[in-house]
């Protein structure tokens, strides 16, 4: 997955691996992951983690961005979504769901009944602060969301229910009418 700078060059590479794992190859700067010409893609603009996330929303038609890890990259996209063309666009950050139950609890600022700090529940964590970050240099409101039908991510949703844009967005709405975690 190439990663662009502000200017539109690669700067990076992100490779996924048969086994899951994701490594950046060695000569790579952090930047974010979207097609050059990503406004060409219609409805709000999506800010998932990961590259594969943002190839999921792609194949399904969905404008998307992607920040390198659950908090980084918000100066570049704080940039990116400045652009007069995005301005006008609806921002949703989407959160990942990958809590760790098992991590609560076991620092004095996680505790037991903890409901998202970056230790237990960093999909959560990083889509509330990127959110939130994104607000206020934008002066709008971003929302966050999870993946409709309890999916972990973008590209596990893709996996399970193909490649139907329309739906995924009417997941995102149904969820915007309750509470957002």
């Amino acid at each position: 997955f190439p990663m662009r700078d502000l200017r539109q060059r690669f700067c990076g590479i992100v490779r996924r691996y048969k086994d899951g794992a994701k490594k950046t190859m060695k000569w790579s700067r952090n930047g974010l992951f979207h097609a050059k010409r990503f406004l060409d893609f219609g409805g709000p603009i999506l800010v998932a983690e990961g590259g594969s996330d943002v190839a999921a929303l792609m194949s399904m038609g969905l404008c998307g961005v992607g920040r390198p890890s659950n908090t980084g990259g918000v100066p570049m996209l704080i940039s990116l979504l400045k652009l007069s063309e995005a301005k006008r666009r609806t921002v949703i950050v989407l959160a990942e769901l990958d809590a760790k139950p098992e991590k609560r609890g076991r620092h004095d600022w996680c505790p037991a009944d903890c409901s998202g700090c970056g230790h237990c529940w960093p999909g959560l964590f990083g889509a509330i602060e990127t959110a939130a970050r994104l607000s206020k240099a934008l002066e709008k409101n971003v929302a966050f969301r999870f993946p409709p039908d309890g999916a972990k991510d973008v590209r596990a949703w893709v996996n399970t229910h193909g490649l139907n844009g329309r739906r995924f967005l009417a997941g995102l709405r149904a969820h915007s009418k309750g509470a957002s975690r």
